[in-house]
């Protein structure tokens, strides 16, 4: 009988630290996301507006190429990635690593 009263007890004190874990659950991960995520689970496109709630400085930047010449930055089609602190190169079109940005595609490099 007295290892029925140690289970039960268990049992008891398992239910009230999964009750407690539960309500502390809701209460820590209470979180919104971003608006370019809602538009990619519901497959809309992503306008540069949206990444102003992402990063303001990198829409400040995007913001300055659509309204001045980028062709004094060097930019080409090809973004540099940092992974775990390893940097890669990643093109955005094919050969867009020896594509530059110009006046011309600027739009195109900002989509």
């Amino acid at each position: 009988m007295e290892n029925f009263w140690t289970v039960s007890l268990c049992a008891e004190l398992f239910v009230i630290l999964l009750y407690i874990c539960v309500h502390s659950f809701e209460f820590y991960f209470t979180a919104f996301f971003i608006r370019p995520f809602y538009k990619m689970m519901l497959g809309k496109s992503i306008e540069l507006e949206d990444m102003e709630s992402v990063d303001s400085e990198y829409h400040k930047s995007l913001l300055w190429i659509r309204e001045n010449d980028p062709a004094e930055l060097d930019l080409t089609f090809c973004l540099d990635e940092d992974t775990f602190g390893q940097t890669s190169q990643r093109e955005l079109k094919p050969n867009g690593a020896k594509i530059p940005v110009t006046n011309e595609n600027k739009l195109e490099y900002i989509k």
